[in-house]
């Protein structure tokens, strides 16, 4: 679990430049296929180096697809239904680890790894069919390619040119400040500061160790439950929140989701704080 997002690392940083340089579109095709790939290994490949060294690049896909499909969920849709499309993205990974531990129930590692596979040779499929960021190609110069798509997309009554008008004063702005320098000033050091601060929160909260480690926990507990089972509730649970919270989300804004969110995170865990404190430091006799 800790190679992939260990490895995640260097996909993020990858996609960051071939999302600009390649586009959305060709970058999300190309790292589909490397956690295509990657599935295929684990279930061919027996032996623990090559297992790991495919979970690495799982880890590079997923850091990969992640940055891609950001940015392009960001600039295609309607800025209306941005919110929702988000909440979609979130319930979407959800219920992949929820569908991962549901067939990892019944069936060996491999199987699982094969029926994997399909997931991404499906969205690889998908992707052929769908259109760049009209954003991008606005930046690359592409004006009309970028008006076309932008009015096949908002439909033929939409007002257009507001959001044509926004690319071309962010063209301006990339072009003013397209250097290093340009990340020194205050308004983008505040923005930088805000974002690391919340995925630095959300990284810190344990919610992957306790995700990856969800069995052992429940065995340590001695759950009335089967571990896996219970496990699998949890991202039951998971899942219901991503859904819930993605739908409040264009109706409470963004900051009011985001506290609420924190909060009921750390409720939470308060009770799973005290139970490991106190299992570390009662008498192996009580």
């Amino acid at each position: 679990g800790s190679m992939v997002q260990i490895a995640g690392f260097p996909g993020v940083w990858m996609a960051g430049v071939l999302a600009t340089v390649m586009g959305r579109k060709l970058c999300m095709i190309l790292f589909t296929i490397i956690m295509l790939f990657s599935w295929i290994f684990i279930a061919l490949f027996k032996t623990p180096a090559a297992i790991l060294g495919a979970r690495v690049l799982s880890g590079i896909a997923v850091g990969g697809i992640t940055v891609a499909a950001d940015s392009y969920l960001t600039e295609v849709p309607d800025i209306d239904v941005r919110g929702i499309m988000f909440g979609i993205t979130s319930f979407s990974y959800v219920s992949g680890e929820l569908l991962m531990l549901c067939l990892g129930y019944w069936f060996r590692y491999y199987t699982v790894a094969l029926i994997s596979a399909v997931l991404p040779a499906i969205f690889l499929f998908i992707l052929f069919f769908i259109p760049e960021s009209p954003t991008l190609l606005y930046l690359k110069g592409k004006e009309e390619p970028a008006r076309k798509l932008l009015r096949r997309l908002r439909g033929p009554h939409a007002n257009i040119e507001d959001e044509l008008k926004s690319y071309r004063s962010l063209n301006l702005g990339s072009q003013d400040r397209a250097s290093w320098r340009g990340l020194l000033e205050r308004e983008t050091l505040k923005k930088i500061a805000i974002i690391s601060g919340l995925f630095v929160l959300q990284a810190f909260s344990g919610e992957i160790n306790i995700m990856v480690n969800a069995s052992r926990v429940f065995e340590t507990v001695g759950s009335a439950i089967d571990s896996q089972l219970s496990a699998i509730i949890m991202m039951a649970m998971q899942l219901f929140g991503s859904l819930f919270f993605g739908m409040l989300l264009d109706r409470f804004g963004r900051k009011r989701t985001l506290i609420v969110s924190f909060l009921v995170m750390g409720l939470s865990l308060t009770p799973m704080v005290a139970w490991s404190y106190f299992v570390r430091n009662l008498p192996d006799d009580k």
